[in-house]
């Protein structure tokens, strides 16, 4: 069975689809048999056709990488009542259980921040404590005022998953005094290895090829 990476952060529009597409590529070009997912999706079906871009997929997988998709842009657990749908923990996690079968590597990018509602009864953390063959969990939080706080935060949060952690320390588009500080400091809180500046690609579907990509996808999974 193949071992899982999560892809989860400490808000929406952070970075994770960039992230998680990097991961896929890097995976893939190793040799791997990697799938990737994301599970929930609500208000546009983007992220969902970067990750099926970043594995040579066409849109028509979309639905196979996606299943759970509403059209409002709401937290996912919001958008379901509204389109009168429940979506049941078990059904997400057999739906994981499925997806690595036959794969490496399976990586799944969460929707919102760690504890967005995606149920009735849980959210992203519960999904990560219960997925079998949880190899890594990559929190992505991006370089700016406030990070530090976030991501200390998310860490806390997943509790004994943390040993599995890597935060994703997103470069913003142009060095600043705050993004230039706030790498050392966290590697101070959280460990060395545990924190990687991840540099900055404007979307997912950016060539992420490059050594400094490449360099952190290596540390994000070492």
């Amino acid at each position: 069975m193949a071992r899982v990476v999560w892809v989860t952060g400490c808000d929406t529009g952070v970075g994770k689809t960039v992230v998680a597409a990097a991961l896929v590529r890097s995976l893939s070009r190793g040799g791997r048999r990697v799938l990737g997912v994301k599970p929930f999706c609500s208000g546009g079906r983007e992220d969902v056709t970067a990750l099926a871009t970043a594995q040579g997929l066409g849109e028509d997988a979309c639905a196979r990488l996606n299943p759970w998709f509403f059209p409002e842009p709401l937290t996912p657990l919001l958008a379901a009542r509204r389109a009168g749908r429940r979506v049941a923990r078990a059904e997400v996690l057999r739906f994981l259980r499925q997806s690595r079968e036959g794969q490496d590597d399976l990586v799944v990018e969460g929707a919102g921040g760690l504890l967005s509602p995606l149920g009735e009864d849980y959210d992203a953390r519960d999904l990560i404590r219960r997925t079998p063959g949880l190899w890594r969990v990559v929190v992505v939080v991006p370089n700016r005022l406030g990070a530090i706080n976030q991501a200390l935060l998310v860490m806390d949060a997943l509790g004994a998953a943390a040993r599995q952690a890597r935060v994703a320390l997103v470069s913003p588009p142009r060095p600043t005094p705050v993004a230039r500080t706030n790498l050392a400091l966290l590697r101070e809180r959280v460990g060395a290895s545990s924190v990687v500046a991840f540099p900055w690609l404007p979307r997912p579907e950016s060539p992420s090829g490059g050594r400094r990509v490449q360099r952190a996808v290596a540390a994000l999974l070492a």
